[in-house]
């Protein structure tokens, strides 16, 4: 007979996401004046995403001091720490996140490489009465965003199909003479 004990492996991570227990690596999130540290274990990091792989792979090169890894990223605090989640604990609170703040996880999300977190992001944007109108009233900004991302490809076909059913969309907003060109030809086709 097999068990499953998950939820009990989840919350040791918990704990230890809080607790910050025998840490190893000091990272910086954010931009002067709202720089954040955040004390983080390296395994963990490295065990959720191939972004995290790859940077430890020539460990020589990463900063150290103190004996801590360091690590200085553009990404705002408040981004890094739903990321931090959902590496620790697998889990993401989207219900307490405007639609902005939802659709501002998605470029980080793919730059680190969670592609689980880049689907269910664009299927809530999608899905959701409130976070869809949003998207709505700005496909002509996603299909920029999203346009050569191949991991954007649900956002990136919503807002295509939306700009179709509702051209001026597009042809009303001022960022429409700035649109790449690329872009507008697919759109006319």
């Amino acid at each position: 007979m097999s068990t499953k004990f998950y939820e009990e492996i989840i919350n040791n991570y918990k704990k230890l996401y809080e607790t910050k227990e025998d840490y190893d690596m000091k990272i910086y999130a954010g931009e002067t004046p709202n720089i954040k540290e955040f004390h983080v274990h390296s395994f963990v990091l490295k065990a959720q995403t191939e972004f995290f792989k790859k940077f430890f792979i020539k460990k020589d090169d990463i900063e150290k001091k103190d004996g801590y890894f360091i690590l200085k990223l553009c990404h705002s605090p408040k981004v890094f720490e739903i990321y931090l989640r959902y590496m620790y604990c697998g889990s993401v609170d989207f219900t307490k996140l405007q639609s902005h703040e939802i659709l501002n996880l998605l470029l980080p999300s793919d730059e680190f490489e969670f592609q689980p977190l880049v689907t269910y992001i664009q299927e809530i944007l999608i899905s959701n009465h409130n976070h869809k109108n949003f998207i709505i009233k700005r496909s002509s900004e996603i299909v920029e965003l999203t346009y050569q991302k191949r991991s954007f490809t649900q956002l990136w076909d919503f807002c295509i199909q939306e700009i179709c059913l509702n051209p001026n969309l597009l042809f009303e907003t001022t960022k429409f003479l700035a649109l790449n060109p690329a872009i507008l030809e697919i759109v006319l086709k």
